[in-house]
């Protein structure tokens, strides 16, 4: 008896959902690496990258770009290298389940920017999500503003730079998929991330951060975050985000932000309070409500990568 054959959406699902796992665990490389927040990020794009151009060179995609399309990946890169310079940096101020829920408030963003450059309407559902939002961030905080440590305003504040370089990347990166002579998907990413590298190397000289490696255990840690998250988990969303509607997709990919929530807790000793599960809930709840509103045209909104 034949088994019946798994559906392209429901197998998406499952790729998207497997990504997400794996992504999950990013903010933890980071927390627990020894070397500088931009040098993390120019190794994640460094071992993400060869291996992103090792699947793609056994796929036998098109590695060349055209003049117009590798202009709008070194503007991709850029955004994507200072997203994550940003969100490396507030991770160790805020730790990783409070920094990844933060970021993720490009959501909002995107909704915003569809409003001011596409003429979309600001529905009630975006102004009771952005709302919701900040409550819950503020219930997460668990703490008076005049009592707010300096770190944990300066954590946040680097969580919402996160989210506007994220989301410049997220549209220019689309762009780049929408050209007629675009390249496939992953040689795509596999040289945004390359160039990335580049940037990551300039920033992390610039911020006098060293690139070398302290020790054994860190250069594995950095390989597993590369080849992991950067590599591995990109492949998983690449492969199952196209057969899934962006409104499941945003969903789905909150499994990402939430397991990293736990992560924190549970691996990394985060204290939290019923004010804190809270908040995060709620956060939680109003990103999801975002991602069911009306995305960009042509575009899907995405969790924190």
């Amino acid at each position: 008896m034949k088994r019946a054959a798994i559906s392209p959406a429901r197998a998406g699902a499952v790729y998207v959902l497997a990504g997400a796992t794996c992504i999950s665990f990013a903010p933890l490389f980071v927390r627990l690496d020894d070397v500088g927040p931009t040098a993390v990020a120019f190794y994640r794009l460094l071992w993400g990258g060869v291996a992103l151009a090792a699947a793609a060179v056994l796929r036998r995609d098109r590695l060349l770009p055209s003049k117009p399309l590798f202009l709008l990946m070194v503007a991709a890169a850029f955004f994507f290298t200072c997203d994550l310079a940003c969100w490396h940096q507030s991770i160790i101020y805020i730790g990783p389940g409070m920094a990844t829920i933060v970021t993720n408030f490009q959501v909002f963003i995107l909704a915003v920017t569809g409003v001011v450059f596409f003429k979309e309407p600001m529905t009630p559902r975006l102004v009771i999500s952005i709302v919701m939002a900040f409550a819950g961030i503020w219930l997460l905080v668990d703490t008076n503003i005049s009592d707010m440590p300096g770190e944990v305003a300066a954590g946040l504040l680097l969580g919402l730079c996160t989210a506007s370089f994220y989301s410049a990347y997220i549209l220019t990166l689309r762009r780049s998929q929408s050209l007629m002579d675009r390249l496939p998907a992953v040689s795509n990413m596999a040289i945004i991330s390359l160039m990335g590298m580049v940037f990551s190397g300039i920033l992390s000289s610039l911020q006098g951060q060293s690139l070398i490696v302290p020790s054994l255990r860190s250069n594995m840690l950095l390989m597993l975050y590369g080849f992991g998250c950067q590599g591995f988990g990109w492949l998983l969303l690449s492969k199952g985000l196209p057969h899934l509607p962006a409104s499941r997709a945003g969903l789905l990919m909150l499994l990402q932000p939430s397991l990293a929530f736990l992560w924190d807790i549970l691996l990394c000793g985060r204290s939290t309070s019923i004010s804190g599960y809270a908040g995060a809930l709620i956060t939680l709840i109003a990103i999801s409500s975002g991602v069911l509103g009306k995305t960009l045209p042509g575009k899907t909104q995405h969790s924190r990568t």
